[in-house]
């Protein structure tokens, strides 16, 4: 796993109350962007996240997150993501 910096300001971290809740809410944030941008699968996330399948399917209905893709061009896209995914693993 690789390792990002990011500045945050006190002040977000004394509204979560620490750096490893800001890092907890931002891996969370980004997780559920590449979800809901198609990037990433949703067995991708709950890895990612030390989630299993249905946290993830929970977190996606808070979320409004649709669950599947919606066009062909949608599936084609999962399915070469998903080759991509197995290449690199």
């Amino acid at each position: 796993m690789a390792r990002v910096s990011v500045d945050v300001s006190a002040e977000i971290i004394d509204l979560l109350g620490s750096p490893e809740a800001v890092a907890d809410r931002m891996r969370l944030a980004l997780a559920l962007e590449l979800l809901r941008e198609g990037r990433v699968s949703q067995g991708r996330v709950a890895m990612s996240l030390g989630l299993d399948r249905w946290q993830v399917l929970e977190l996606m209905a808070q979320h409004r997150i649709t669950s599947g893709p919606e066009s062909a061009a949608d599936i084609e896209r999962d399915i070469e993501s998903a080759r991509h995914a197995s290449m690199t693993c």
